[in-house]
């Protein structure tokens, strides 16, 4: 099987901006306050670290409440010791046969509206 080259450390553009999530930073950030002020507000205490998470990403009018309340549950506690632990991210990919619908990003930040987020290679 043939795998195709895939640059490294060059940004990930945000694909879905303006369809699935606001294109604009301010909006964005807006409405990811809002839903994880929510999630927090109906969350009954602090449990232990996840050793993994199913995170839904129909699109944030869609899944973003049920996506939120499952990503605080990555929330740094404030009161530990150290950085917060790693986070893997891995996500379906819908348009890569040749991945049979896996993906992991293989270098270089993540764009999206609210700014780049830098990879721990």
């Amino acid at each position: 099987m043939r795998t195709p080259s895939i640059a490294t450390n060059r940004a990930r553009r945000a694909a879905h901006a303006g369809s699935f999530y606001p294109a604009d930073p301010a909006a964005l950030a807006y409405q990811v306050d809002a839903l994880l002020a929510a999630a927090r507000r109906g969350r009954l205490s602090r449990a232990a670290l996840p050793l993994g998470l199913l995170v839904p990403h129909a699109g944030i009018d869609w899944s973003g409440p049920v996506a939120a309340r499952g990503w605080l549950e990555l929330e740094p506690d404030p009161s530990a010791p150290g950085p917060p632990p790693p986070v893997v991210l891995l996500g379906t990919n819908h348009f890569a046969r040749w991945s049979r619908g896996i993906s992991a990003w293989p270098g270089g930040p993540w764009r999206t509206p609210l700014g780049e987020v830098a990879l721990d290679d």
